[in-house]
């Protein structure tokens, strides 16, 4: 049987793979002039391949981190969960902040 890290990384590179295929035919069909709209068909691809990074991160089944989770009383999941909510919140505006100060450089056109 595989370990976690191993298990996880096998889902994030598989399901990240097909993602990735996914957002290529979006692309060349765009290119092509047709209108797609593929968010619908990245989020089972997309679910999956971040819990296998989850999952490669913490080098825990995600069945037992779900379990750890429920047994955290209510105020500490609301507590742990607007931290991780804010992080992340902080990390998109810090990325497209940095994006835009690259693109108006003209290093980060396409």
């Amino acid at each position: 049987m595989l370990s976690a890290r191993k298990s996880g990384i096998l889902l994030f590179a598989g399901f990240g793979a097909v993602a990735l295929a996914i957002c290529y035919g979006a692309y060349a069909l765009t290119a092509a002039g047709w209108h797609v709209y593929m968010v619908e068909a990245l989020a089972i691809p997309g679910a999956f391949a971040l819990a296998g990074a989850v999952q490669a991160i913490t080098g825990a089944p995600f069945s037992q981190l779900s379990a750890n989770w429920n047994s955290l009383a209510g105020w500490q999941r609301g507590v742990i969960g607007l931290f991780i909510s804010t992080l992340c919140f902080a990390l998109l505006i810090l990325f497209l902040v940095a994006f835009g100060k690259l693109n108006g450089l003209g290093i980060a056109t396409p």
